[in-house]
């Protein structure tokens, strides 16, 4: 985890890492969990190597959920067994906003 973490949803890092695999539990909104099939297949498709794209909202710590455009993907080492599962996630709030905007000034 990096600092951007700390600063997008307020938590302090040494929380962030104490949650190790169970930061999509804990952390990831219960309607976007909701198909355990999905999170089989995105599973799934990570052990196969492919970079999976998801939009997730993430649970801030003043509670409020914040969307995030999410690509994920994991890490093998020479033998190719999964090592390590990476994420980059971009806070996709301000888009969303603006987006919002756009249809309602569209629907006048």
């Amino acid at each position: 985890m990096n600092q951007a973490v700390s600063t997008l949803l307020g938590y302090d890092r040494v929380y962030i890492e104490s949650l190790g695999e169970r930061f999509i539990d804990e952390l990831v909104h219960p309607e976007d969990m909701l198909d355990p099939n999905g999170l089989s297949r995105f599973r799934a498709r990570l052990a196969r190597g492919d970079i999976v794209e998801s939009q997730l909202r993430i649970r801030h710590a003043n509670g409020d959920w914040k969307p995030f455009q999410c690509r994920s993907a994991s890490l093998e080492n020479r033998r190719g067994v999964c090592r390590v599962g990476v994420m980059v996630a971009r806070d996709v709030t301000e888009q969303l906003r603006v987006r919002e905007q756009i249809d309602q000034q569209e629907r006048r």
